[in-house]
């Protein structure tokens, strides 16, 4: 089951989202603080509310009963916005930066900071202090670069770029303990080594593969692309990951 449930997450991280959207709500929602989504998630779910982007709104739904969600409210968003993950913090991605809104009041969120960079696509993964900011000149970013920024969050009002990175065509991202799991499109998977922030390695590439995103949970990378979704096993090494199944797009 819990699979299946990744699996359907996977095919729900991307802009049309509308068709997952239930499916979503009954087999995954809050698991504490978050859920469980790829970078590119136009959805993400704290404690017991939905929040779901679509160009420069941003919608908030109550989920506590997974059956009857209650639409709360519409709040106006900077344009641009491409991406949503969560902590006690909301964090957006978009197409100029990363956004930064405090949810202490989960039904009101609150603007406190930006990360601003150039033109690019913006998907972003958290681990402790640090944000990892994915940049990208694929489909519609023509413009931008294919970088991998390094944020220092710990002072949330003020995050600062510590590091960057030059990658092929990096796209969406999933963290496991000290490795990222980074997908390059038709570049295929790039594992790095992020135990030293200021000097991130790569540990392994896996070329053979075309994937836009990731998520990592209970020892299953499971990775989106345009040909399907593929599961890989990574509980006893992060980086010599196995192959265990790949569902075609039908």
């Amino acid at each position: 089951m819990k699979k299946i449930n990744l699996i359907l997450i996977m095919l729900c991280v991307s802009i049309t989202y509308t068709a997952c959207e239930k499916e979503a709500q009954q087999n995954q929602y809050s698991d504490g603080v978050t859920s469980t989504s790829g970078s590119l998630a136009v959805f993400a779910f704290y404690e017991n509310y939905m929040y779901k982007v679509e160009n420069d709104h941003l919608y908030i739904y109550e989920v506590s009963v997974v059956a009857q969600p209650k639409f709360i409210k519409t709040v106006q968003l900077p344009a641009g916005i491409e991406t949503i993950v969560v902590n006690e913090y909301l964090f957006f991605g978009t197409s100029t930066g990363l956004l930064i809104y405090d949810i202490t009041n989960p039904e009101s969120p609150s603007y406190i900071s930006k990360y601003e960079h150039i033109v690019s696509c913006d998907p972003v993964a958290l681990k402790g202090n640090f944000a990892f900011v994915t940049l990208s000149n694929q489909n519609r970013c023509a413009r931008g670069v294919n970088e991998l920024h390094v944020v220092d969050i710990s002072n949330i009002r003020n995050p600062k770029e510590i590091a960057k990175y030059s990658y092929n065509n990096p796209q969406g991202l999933a963290i496991q303990g000290n490795y990222i799991y980074l997908c390059e499109g038709n570049f295929g998977l790039r594992i790095l080594n992020i135990s030293n922030v200021l000097d991130i390695k790569t540990a392994k590439t896996i070329e053979n593969i075309d994937v836009v995103d990731a998520i990592a949970k209970d020892g299953i990378l499971t990775l989106q692309g345009p040909k399907g979704v593929y599961q890989y096993n990574y509980t006893t090494d992060s980086v010599n990951i196995k192959q265990v199944s790949f569902l075609p797009v039908q």
